[in-house]
């Protein structure tokens, strides 16, 4: 039967057979295998030994029939894509019925034959053979009872092997296995694979284990590598640190097919460089750290429990993804910590609309390779982002080193293209208030306001001017965009002026001693301030600015250029200027002999050139000996780059009066 079924084609040839019945050839049900025998010689045989496996094909051997048994050797043949070197099917006994036979082979081919042969059998192996690549060496045992329907448990069957430059296509968190010199085992409770290979760019120690007819339970895989970099980014960890060298890895991971279900991940940093140049971290090598990733999946999102310790640095936070796109969808982040950096919690979600919304809080925070100063938003078209929307309340916020803000709380809306607005409060060292707004939604430039309770602190940490202590200051006004300049009005009030370095130089040159030995002591008293400013791609272009106290009043015009360092800058130097003055009220006679707002009946002239490194300061002491109109004639104008004025058209008609002249320079 099992040969009118089983055999397919072929030709048998060379038998020789021999029989030998007695009385007693029956004796114990069956005849005996000393009683008949049969060889013969096979050529271009089909035979199919098992329904839901392939069929032996153009097969060579020798066969041999008893009384009770049956054995075919193959010396050659084709089974799966597979070239069979060496074969056997050995019936041991037709009776009593159900008695094990025994099929043997040893073959080489395409790994992925081997694969697909095993996907497509009883035993459900799921993965993909387009998968795999390698060539392959296998010997195969089985032991099936010698029936028509038998059940998966009542088989037994071993297999073992080799693959060589073996590859698997998405074998784990993304990266292909590639290179790879692998052991294959299999018996009927699955099959592994264990060895060598590179995944990614890292190499790897695998173990990687399947389980037959285990209703799609997922595959079960151990590493033991190096990684890099790139290989963290599986695991959806933003802000990821940039490595330079290996970390030791260790993986125990499921997947299911190509999909990545949980894994426990551990890395050793200490024999990598960890570098965040963006807010000043640098782990180097040789320095402890090391990492914990606990991922899993569940339908379309995942979730990445991380752990990072190193000296100085801590971070512990969950993230979720999606894993269609490995877009970040929330983060619950337990504490961020860099010394002398940050030391916060944070929460992060989607919103309807698909930005980020970032709530954050904490000890500290250090934003001072943030700060920009007071240029623009703009200057360059912004590459598209996600849109953000941040709230944040810090014990203490540093906005310059040095500079911090305390009991601080911000607030700011992003869209793909920059920020749209921007509101930010908090307590200065002083322990004055300091409150600050930027508005980008109405179109054209933003528009900043800021009031603060202690001017000197905000002077230190936008313009990096050190010199002003206490006051207080408003400022208003639009911020750079585009090649639109940054145009603001800066009000100071009550402010103490010391250690600035020019203006102890010009009131030396100008034998005001004791004012110069007060500005580098306690300071110089201006109850007011004011300080008209245009900012373009680095330059500070001044004209009008003018400062009033008891003791000393001045005006300037010039830029200060933050790019070249270069400076110029010219003005009137009153001193004693209340006194001074006075004249400045009486109409007609007061524009004659003061001149300019700001200026006083005795003044000086006064001009900065060079550089912010070596600038050279004059003084004119006769401009002190001239009335205020004739006093510009000593002046030397900067160049602040002001388009010039158009001429007055020829047919124009002359102005009946000309205007009053006032924060000019001629």
């Amino acid at each position: 039967d099992f040969g009118a079924r089983r055999i397919e084609g072929g030709t048998a040839r060379a038998a020789k057979g021999r029989i030998t019945l007695a009385r007693d050839s029956f004796a114990e049900g069956h005849l005996r295998d000393t009683d008949l025998e049969v060889t013969f010689e096979v050529d271009g045989a089909r035979v199919k030994f098992l329904d839901d496996l392939p069929p032996v094909d153009n097969a060579a051997g020798k066969g041999r029939l008893t009384g009770n048994s049956f054995k075919v050797v193959l010396d050659s043949g084709e089974y799966g894509g597979w070239q069979v070197t060496v074969g056997l099917v050995d019936f041991p006994a037709f009776n009593p019925r159900g008695t094990e036979f025994r099929v043997f082979a040893k073959g080489k081919g395409p790994a992925r034959n081997i694969v697909k042969t095993l996907s497509e059998s009883r035993l459900k192996f799921e993965l993909d053979p387009a998968r795999i690549t390698g060539e392959a060496e296998f010997t195969y045992e089985l032991f099936r009872p010698a029936l028509d329907d038998v059940p998966y448990e009542d088989l037994r069957f071993t297999g073992f092997g080799t693959i060589r430059n073996g590859g698997l296509k998405g074998a784990a968190f993304g990266l292909d296995l590639t290179g790879a010199m692998m052991k294959v085992d299999l018996d009927q409770s699955g099959i592994r694979m264990s060895g060598q290979g590179a995944l990614g760019a890292s190499p790897i120690d695998f173990v990687w284990s399947d389980r037959f007819a285990d209703d799609g339970k997922p595959a079960d895989l151990t590493a033991k590598g190096f990684v890099t970099a790139d290989f963290l980014n599986g695991f959806g960890m933003i802000g990821r640190a940039y490595m330079s060298g290996e970390a030791p890895l260790d993986v125990v991971a499921t997947l299911n097919g190509p999909n990545l279900e949980t894994a426990s991940v551990k890395a050793d940093f200490t024999d990598a460089r960890l570098d965040l140049a963006e807010i000043g971290w640098l782990k180097p090598r040789g320095a402890a750290s090391k990492a914990t990733v606990d991922y899993a999946r569940t339908g379309d999102r995942a979730t990445s429990k991380v752990r990072f310790t190193a000296d100085g640095a801590a971070l512990d936070g969950d993230f979720t993804l999606d894993v269609d796109d490995s877009k970040l969808i929330s983060a619950d982040l337990r504490r961020v910590f860099f010394r002398n950096v940050a030391d916060v919690s944070a929460k992060m979600s989607r919103g309807a609309s698909g930005q980020f919304v970032l709530t954050l809080g904490g000890a500290y925070l250090d934003i001072s390779g943030l700060m920009p100063g007071l240029t623009g938003l703009g200057g360059e078209e912004a590459a598209e982002g996600t849109p953000l929307s941040l709230s944040a309340a810090v014990e203490r916020l540093t906005v310059r080193p040095g500079l911090d803000l305390r009991e601080a709380n911000l607030v700011l809306t992003t869209s793909k293209t920059g920020l749209e607005t921007l509101t930010a409060s908090g307590v200065a060292g002083t322990g004055a208030p300091i409150v600050a707004s930027i508005d980008a939604t109405g179109g054209g430039a933003p528009k900043i306001n800021v009031t603060a309770g202690d001017a000197g602190f905000l002077a230190s940490a936008f313009l990096n001017a050190d010199f002003i202590s206490g006051g207080t200051l408003e400022m208003t006004g639009t911020l750079e965009d585009g090649e639109a300049p940054a145009q603001l009005m800066v009000e100071i009030s009550g402010a103490r002026m010391s250690n600035a370095p020019f203006l102890t130089q010009i009131l030396s040159l100008a034998s005001l001693r004791g004012l110069a030995d007060t500005l580098s002591g306690d300071g110089v008293m201006f109850t007011r301030i004011d300080l008209p400013m245009k900012i373009s791609k680095g330059r500070y272009i001044i004209n009008g600015a003018k400062a009033q106290g008891p003791a000393l009043g001045l005006t300037a015009s010039g830029f200060i250029d933050s790019k070249s360092t270069g400076i110029e800058i010219d003005g009137v130097l009153v001193p004693s200027f209340g006194m001074n003055s006075a004249l400045g009220g009486i109409p007609i006679l007061g524009d004659l002999v003061v001149g300019r707002d700001g200026e006083g009946v005795f003044s000086l002239t006064y001009g900065v050139r060079g550089t912010l490194e070596k600038a050279s300061v004059s003084v004119n002491p006769l401009s002190a000996l001239a009335p205020g109109v004739i006093r510009r004639i000593f002046e030397n104008p900067s160049d602040t780059k002001i388009p010039e004025a158009k001429p007055r058209a020829p047919d124009a008609p002359l102005p009946k009066q000309l205007p009053a002249i006032k924060n000019e320079t001629f």
